[in-house]
């Protein structure tokens, strides 16, 4: 993939540039710095995650439907499993807490986790009309998300470690870690047109 790109081969077709593929889905994962050994080091680091993934849906205008989390443990054994929201959501503390629920009934403890992810998808625009609840604090959620939207801005004018969440700091190596700001993207068109040989190096 780096040779590929240091000498700019990239199978893509030429976009005009006002053309904009579809966001379809929203995700991170990252590789800690030490092996994760307890529901509070997941919860940590799922947290995290979680904030990622909500702001770079805010980005988009998009809320979510759908919950992805996937963990990979020492062994290298990887599982994916996903769950319905309850309402479509761009809250980090909401779609943190449908993946903690995945976590903690799919995860067995046997080994360490090593890595984690998660995303998001069956994206709705945040123009969408909501169905409102007779038993849901609708008010609640918006101020939850008005907040988000707050914390969004102090990270984009002063940086991501302008402000943050008491939690992270139990565990800096993990909290202050910053998924959004690190995350690479790579051309579309390099990933759609790769072949194994061009991924792996050819021998």
């Amino acid at each position: 993939m780096l040779s590929a790109f240091a000498n700019g081969l990239d199978a893509a077709p030429v976009m005009h540039t006002v053309d904009q593929q579809p966001v379809k889905s929203v995700g991170n994962g990252i590789t800690t710095p030490r092996d994760l050994v307890n529901d509070e080091d997941i919860y940590l680091t799922v947290t995290m995650l979680s904030e990622s993934v909500a702001a770079r849906l805010r980005e988009h205008g998009m809320r979510a439907k759908t919950a992805h989390l996937g963990v990979r443990d020492a062994g290298l054994f990887s599982l994916i499993r996903q769950t319905k929201l309850e309402k479509p959501t761009n809250i980090s503390v909401e779609i943190a807490r449908a993946c903690m629920q995945l976590f903690r009934e799919n995860y067995t403890w046997q080994v360490p986790v090593r890595s984690l992810s998660v995303s998001c998808s069956d994206l709705v625009g945040m123009d969408n009309p909501v169905q409102l609840s007779l038993f849901d604090d609708e008010a609640s959620r918006r101020r939850a998300e008005a907040a988000e939207i707050a914390v969004d801005d102090i990270r984009r004018r002063f940086g991501y470690r302008a402000i943050g969440r008491a939690l992270f700091l139990k565990d800096r190596a993990i909290g202050l870690m910053a998924p959004k700001d690190d995350h690479t993207i790579h051309p579309v068109g390099y990933l759609q047109n790769a072949t194994m040989d061009s991924v792996i190096g050819r021998r």
